[in-house]
């Protein structure tokens, strides 16, 4: 059910259009619609992909899948640097806001400063193409996005 569903956010919004933050709630009523022979097509049509919009990964046919080694932005310290591996799709209010401002899967990110005390954090951030910029985030919001750490 998880290929299901995370195929066909993928095809919804690769092939039509949809918003990372309106695909959960759509799969969730085509993954029990549709046949085997129509998710191994969208697969194909998809040139297989290995993650979905958000970044979780795709099982393959045979359900083997590559999980990054990622943790919540929120846990990282000052000085940590890493790339956006995921997004989680709880909050479509937040992947509304992050869509917004250009800060998607496979951004670089630095951690320039943490509050704990007032529960925010600074960061710099580059998509590697139209954008960069520094990000002060609630660490609500930071535990949305995971991070895989740079050496």
């Amino acid at each position: 059910m998880v290929r299901r569903h995370r195929l066909l956010e993928t095809f919804l919004v690769s092939q039509l259009g949809y918003t990372w933050d309106e695909v959960h709630d759509e799969a969730e009523i085509l993954e029990h619609a549709v046949s085997d022979l129509m998710i191994d097509r969208i697969d194909q049509k998809l040139e297989y992909p290995t993650r979905d919009p958000h970044g979780d990964p795709i099982p393959s046919k045979t359900l083997t899948m590559d999980r990054p080694n990622a943790r919540p932005l929120a846990l990282l310290a000052q000085g940590e640097r890493g790339v956006v591996a995921r997004f989680s799709d709880e909050d479509p209010e937040v992947l509304r806001y992050f869509a917004d401002i250009g800060f998607g899967l496979d951004t670089s990110v630095t951690i320039t400063s943490v509050n704990q005390a007032v529960g925010i954090m600074e960061i710099h951030w580059d998509n590697g193409t139209t954008q960069s910029d520094n990000l002060t985030l609630g660490l609500v919001a930071a535990h949305a996005v995971w991070i895989e750490k740079s050496q």
